[in-house]
């Protein structure tokens, strides 16, 4: 195993152990999803970057397929919900839908 792969192993250990915490729970499979779709929105918000990157280049206009209040950047960033109980993270979203709908 090479170094980022264990750097990757480790990252990915170290999120179970929270959600392990933070849920209660004990089987990986209690968790499974929910490490999925995190894993999902980070890879996949790169990939928009770079769809994001080639359209400006081609002097296109790129339409994100999802939608801001998902962007892994615009909640992962902010962590006042991190130790507080799951309705916070849910507030936490719909907070940020209304300033999304402000602007």
């Amino acid at each position: 195993m090479n170094k980022k792969e264990q750097i990757v192993k480790s990252e990915i250990k170290t999120i179970c152990d929270i959600m392990r915490r933070d849920d209660g729970t004990n089987a990986t499979v209690d968790y499974m999803e929910q490490l999925s779709w995190l894993l999902f929105l980070r890879i996949f918000e790169d990939v928009e970057n770079q769809q994001k990157e080639l359209a400006i280049l081609e002097g296109e206009e790129y339409k994100p397929i999802i939608d801001k209040k998902f962007r892994w950047s615009n909640w992962a960033k902010n962590r006042d919900w991190i130790g507080k109980p799951k309705e916070s993270l849910k507030n936490f979203v719909d907070d940020v839908d209304e300033e999304f709908k402000k602007s």
